[in-house]
């Protein structure tokens, strides 16, 4: 019910916003020039216009994504306490969720991807219609892939692809913030921005992904843990004693 109001929600705010179309919805040259200008300014300005949309991204976080958040959290609980989490159920049963669930999820967002390109990403289609529901066919599609990699999990857990994502995984802070100073120094700092077309845009993220696998890697044949998982461990740990 947390999902469906949720999506209710999303269409009734797109649905409120519809005169304000060429400022929400649809990149304008000019729009296009200001974004490149400020990403790819001075810091300074930068800072100051992150400051100035921090607000309103916390904002609509609460006003539009809040429930769909709520509503993962409980379900992760209940899926927790049902032991479905924490792969109590046969590896045949993982495998049927798995089909199940993403040719359900991808024949919908496939179709209304098709749909989306044919309407030309028509406003009171795609924002309207099309948006909430694919917020709530990802809720799906993402319980397909938990179930697929539950599935695949033995055939996997001694390959190196595991190894490594074991790593990135126990190093999730550290590798967040090294693929963002990386991000934005490339394309921010060093005036990428804007440069590329989409394909090209991909190479940069399996170079980055590939980066990361092999930081976080080599940095845990030598350290039990992540330079910044250690600092907010001992920070913690610090402010714990402390009171």
């Amino acid at each position: 019910m947390l999902y469906l109001f949720g999506a209710i929600i999303l269409a009734f705010l797109f649905y409120y916003y519809r005169d304000f179309v060429e400022i929400v919805w649809y990149s304008s040259d000019y729009s296009a020039m200001i974004e490149t200008n400020w990403k790819t300014g001075s810091y300074i300005n930068s800072i100051y216009w992150r400051l100035d949309e921090l607000s309103d991204f916390i904002f609509n976080l609460v006003r539009q994504y809040s429930w769909f958040l709520i509503g993962a959290m409980l379900m992760g609980a209940a899926l927790m306490a049902s032991g479905w989490l924490q792969r109590r159920y046969s590896q045949s049963h993982y495998g049927l969720i798995a089909v199940c669930f993403l040719v359900i999820s991808l024949l919908f967002q496939g179709t209304l991807v098709i749909t989306d390109y044919y309407l030309d990403w028509h406003y009171m289609w795609s924002a309207v219609v099309a948006q909430p529901i694919t917020m709530v066919i990802q809720i799906i599609q993402s319980l397909g892939y938990i179930a697929l990699l539950y599935w695949a999990w033995p055939y996997i857990q001694h390959s190196f692809i595991a190894y490594a994502l074991r790593c990135v995984g126990k190093m999730a802070l550290t590798t967040y913030l090294l693929q963002s100073i990386i991000g934005t120094t490339l394309f921010q700092r060093m005036g990428l921005f804007n440069q590329f077309t989409l394909l090209q845009l991909m190479l940069f993220v399996m170079a980055i992904w590939v980066i990361n696998i092999i930081f976080a890697v080599t940095w845990l044949r030598y350290f039990s843990q992540g330079p910044i998982e250690w600092l907010w461990r001992h920070s913690s740990t610090g402010l714990a004693k402390r009171f």
